[in-house]
């Protein structure tokens, strides 16, 4: 399903001008305009790169990554497109995935950054009025069988147990 609200015969329009414009060039890892012959750069739009195309009057902005998807399986994704790596400019088709969106907030950056307080990543404080009581989240929820630690070493082997 695309997130976009564009009626079908919009993204059908959208999709044979896109595969006239562009080619995937699997060397440089980038999309290339089939006319002149030069690599393609996206639009910054938060962190992730965007391309506008023009479809009569109208000018559409739509992710760099949705564009080389499209160009690559010839059918725009079902649902979310996860950059495997987790860098939004690396764009390359052996790093983006369809997924859903459950699958896309599993992969993202909080779930491995080390907690500045504890030094290991998924075991938090319970609070800042309990710092010596340890919690341990996967996949930004509380493990209900592990909720509360007052050893630390515990609670790390137990998050390490449910990665």
């Amino acid at each position: 399903m695309n997130k976009t609200l564009r009626s079908e015969a919009v993204d059908a329009a959208l999709r044979e001008k896109i595969m006239g414009l562009y080619r995937y060039d699997a060397t440089r890892g980038k999309l290339v305009n089939r006319r002149t012959g030069r690599p393609v750069e996206g639009y910054a739009r938060n962190q992730y790169q965007a391309i506008h195309v023009r479809l009569k009057k109208d000018m559409h902005l739509i992710s760099y990554h949705r564009v080389v998807w499209l160009v690559c399986h010839g059918c725009w994704p079902m649902q979310e497109i996860d950059h495997i790596n987790r860098n939004p400019r690396d764009n390359r088709i052996e790093n983006l995935r369809d997924v859903t969106s459950r699958q896309n907030k599993i992969n993202t950056y909080t779930e491995y950054r080390i907690n500045p307080k504890s030094g290991l990543p998924s075991v938090q404080p319970l609070s800042n009025a309990r710092p010596d009581t340890w919690c341990i989240y996967v996949n930004r929820l509380r493990i209900r069988s592990a909720n509360k630690h007052k050893c630390l070493s515990l609670a790390t082997l137990i998050g390490k147990r449910y990665k």
